[in-house]
C-alpha cells in the first residue's frame, strides 16, 4: 500500500513538473519547451550519459542545431581483440530546425545552455539539453 501511494506521488509531481516544464508552449517526443515574454525555455532530449563536453548548440536569429557526439562501439570478438581504434565517433543530431520568432544572438547572456535530467511527456526520466534563449 505504502509503495502505491509514493508512486501516485511520484505521479503526480511529475505531471505538476511536466505542467511548469510546457507552460505558454508543448511537448513532443524530441523535446519540452515553454515561454514568457522575455525567454524561451527548449529541453531537447538527449541519449543517456550524455555529457556537457558531447554538446554542441548553434543559433542563430531564427534557427537552432543541438548535436551530441557519442562513440560507436565497433564489434570485436577473440579473433579481433578490442582496442581504442574500436569506438568510431558518430554525430547524433538532437534537435534542428527553424525558431517560430527572432531571438536575441549578440551577447554571451542572450543565450545559454546546460545539460540536465527530466520528465518527458510519458513522465518517463530523460537526460535534456536545456537551452535559454532570450526573445
Amino acid at each position: 500500500m505504502r509503495g502505491l501511494k509514493m508512486r501516485e506521488k511520484t505521479a503526480r509531481i511529475a505531471t505538476e513538473l511536466l505542467e511548469v516544464l510546457t507552460r505558454n508552449g508543448a511537448a513532443t517526443k524530441k523535446a519540452l519547451w515553454s515561454q514568457t515574454p522575455d525567454d524561451v525555455f527548449i529541453y531537447a532530449f538527449a541519449p543517456h550519459g550524455t555529457r556537457g563536453r558531447d554538446v554542441h548548440v548553434a543559433l542563430k536569429e531564427k534557427w537552432l542545431r543541438i548535436t551530441v557526439h557519442e562513440t560507436e562501439k565497433v564489434p570485436t570478438s577473440a579473433m579481433n581483440p578490442p582496442t581504442p581504434a574500436c569506438k568510431r565517433p558518430i554525430q547524433s543530431v538532437v534537435l534542428c530546425g527553424k525558431l517560430a520568432f527572432r531571438v536575441r544572438v549578440g551577447d554571451e547572456e542572450d543565450a545559454d545552455w546546460e545539460v540536465t535530467d527530466v520528465f518527458d511527456s510519458t513522465l518517463a526520466p530523460r537526460r535534456a539539453v536545456r537551452v535559454h534563449l532570450r526573445k
